[in-house]
């Protein structure tokens, strides 16, 4: 059955009911199925505060504590479903919520109004929500998504929540594209630190990981996050588990490997105290989603878009050389890199290295292409542009996203 097929289902608080409406009459027998459930709980509790435990001493525990939390009563059950034909699938209302947030002004006009978006299941849309009335907005919405699609609702109460974490604070969950500095084990060089930028979200064994630029940190570094809410404005959040990069020579084979894979560096972020979310950063606090990666190698002539902590979004790159050994200013050779150039507009500028190179879909969700090494462009101005000193061409070299999933363990974190 299709994944159009279903939309979401919910309680029908009048009938007691589970409704559960389909997108597809052919879905209806599957969706009015019997569902048998065990070990249901008799008692969820209430959310009522006044009550009061009439076990509890004055020290504030009770005569029957022992540790162990006594067994919760449960039952079994039978529930059928009952169905009806709706406009929307699960699928298509999701797509509308997931996106709806993320437009800007150069999307539809008035867009920074909108606050919150849901999926109501009882009447088949995405209801959003705005402080202040705004019919121009809501027709423009109409019209972008169908009025049977999406609702706008107008709660005076409600205030975008205003993320204070951008590419140069970046908070828990981590993202990419921002900033961060990368510091030396001591003994190895004291002190030693490096300002680059996170590339993707990355996931092994259900652990969280940060990938990034191997010439930007050394193997048992660590990594500080500038946090402004912290102390000293920075936070530790990881330490480095993998590096096929050698400091002062280039790129080095990771161990059981017989090929060169660019230049990479694996971060694994504390587990149990912070966690890496699938977004990177479009500019300021403004994300975008990492819905998938490319599974082939790049080819000329593709075209994608970069994200740097210094540069920002920058697109309109062209491939231009694959599987390339590059030699970098410093005398490191990258080996296994693919370069792009663009003729004009912002270039990659230091301090962007490790950070995302992908490509963007029609709904503003990205493919992960990419992870930057470094940049070609002789004379920058203090806004990002290529000089007129130079030839008119800015170049970056980055490692294919694809082979670094072959050598690194776990892959890219989707949304």
């Amino acid at each position: 059955m299709s994944a159009y097929a279903f939309a979401p289902p919910y309680l029908d608080q009048d009938t007691g009911n589970i409704v559960a409406p389909v997108a597809e009459t052919d879905a209806k027998s599957d969706a009015t199925a019997a569902i048998s459930l065990t070990d249901v709980p008799v008692d969820l509790g209430a959310g009522d505060g006044s009550s009061e435990d009439t076990a509890e001493a004055a020290d504030g525990t009770t005569t029957t504590e022992d540790g162990v939390a006594a067994p919760v009563t449960t039952t079994d059950a039978t529930v059928t479903p009952v169905t009806k034909v709706v406009a929307h699938s699960q699928a298509e209302l999701d797509s509308v919520a997931d996106e709806v947030l993320y437009l800007d002004e150069s999307d539809v006009i008035g867009a920074a109004a909108l606050a919150s978006a849901e999926v109501d299941a009882e009447t088949n849309k995405v209801v959003v929500e705005i402080a202040a009335e705004d019919d121009a907005l809501a027709d423009r919405l109409g019209q972008r998504y169908g009025t049977d699609m999406i609702t706008v609702r107008v709660n005076p109460g409600v205030t975008q929540i205003n993320e204070t974490a951008d590419r140069w604070s970046d908070k828990n969950p981590y993202k990419g594209g921002a900033g961060y500095e990368a510091h030396w084990p001591s003994g190895e060089a004291a002190n030693k630190f490096s300002a680059c930028t996170t590339g993707f979200a990355w996931t092994y064994n259900g652990n969280p990981y940060i990938v990034t630029a191997g010439h930007c940190t050394t193997l048992d570094g660590w990594m500080d996050s500038w946090d402004k809410t912290a102390p000293d404005d920075s936070l530790s959040v990881g330490s480095v588990d993998y590096d096929n990069y050698t400091n002062g020579k280039g790129s080095a084979k990771l161990s059981g490997q017989s090929y060169y894979s660019g230049d990479l560096s694996l971060i694994g972020v504390y587990k149990n105290k912070y966690n890496v979310s699938a977004r990177i950063y479009k500019k300021g606090s403004t994300l975008r989603r990492v819905e998938n990666r490319w599974t082939t190698r790049s080819e000329k002539g593709e075209q994608f878009c970069t994200g740097g902590a210094r540069s920002s979004e920058v697109c309109g790159w062209k491939v231009t050389q694959t599987q390339k050994r590059y030699k970098y200013s410093n005398g490191d050779v990258a080996e296994n890199m693919t370069v792009a150039e663009k003729n004009s507009g912002a270039c990659i500028i230091g301090g962007d290295s490790g950070g995302p190179v992908y490509t963007v879909k029609s709904n503003g969700y990205v493919y992960a292409k990419g992870i930057i090494s470094g940049a070609g462009c002789a004379s920058v101005t203090n806004d990002g542009e290529c000089s007129d000193a130079w030839d008119g061409k800015c170049r970056v070299i980055f490692t294919d996203i694809s082979l670094a999933e072959k050598a690194l363990p776990g892959g890219v974190k989707k949304s």
